[in-house]
């Protein structure tokens, strides 16, 4: 088992829920990420823009449902062009991609707490077909929904079997946008 692995179960074991440390999952050459809540370089941490903010507070109330990223642009009251310039500027990513992981998160906490069918999560999760949902999840995790749920959750129970080198993302307990 890889070292790096193994850091990661333990520090999710020590944490009683949760919390702000996640571990990327991306692909074995990509090392520990300490926190996604960390800010992207040259970043200022709070908003200035009042429509971007306007998004996010409508992300956080809808992100689950299915909507686009026109409907945050008009939920920011601004044209879409200017809507994704301002958003990338302030967020430090694209609003497909914050919403995508938004739903992805939440697609974990289903995945580690429910027995709900693959189907069910990715409606919950606001994805409109199974198949774009696993496609995301595979993208953005580095494994499949089935196995993530697999093997997190038999890790959780101290069960280290595995033989892959990959490290593992815990979604936060609270997912902060």
């Amino acid at each position: 088992m890889a070292k790096s692995f193994k850091i990661a179960l333990a520090v999710a074991r020590k944490s009683a829920a949760f919390d702000s440390r996640t571990f990327a999952l991306k692909n074995k050459r990509q090392r520990i990420s300490v926190s996604r809540n960390q800010q992207a370089p040259g970043r200022s941490a709070t908003l200035t823009h009042a429509g971007v903010s306007r998004s996010l507070d409508f992300l956080r109330e809808h992100g689950l449902e299915p909507i686009r990223v026109g409907d945050l642009a008009r939920a920011a009251t601004l044209s879409r062009r200017g809507f994704l310039k301002a958003f990338r500027r302030q967020a430090g990513e694209s609003p497909g991609r914050k919403l995508r992981r938004h739903r992805l998160q939440h697609a974990q906490h289903l995945l580690l707490g429910s027995t709900l069918s693959l189907a069910e999560i990715s409606k919950r999760s606001g994805f409109r077909h199974m198949n774009t949902f696993c496609v995301a999840f595979k993208r953005e995790v580095g494994v499949s929904p089935m196995r993530f749920q697999r093997e997190i959750v038999a890790s959780l129970l101290g069960q280290e079997e595995f033989s892959h080198s990959k490290n593992f993302r815990l979604p936060p307990e609270n997912p902060s946008i």
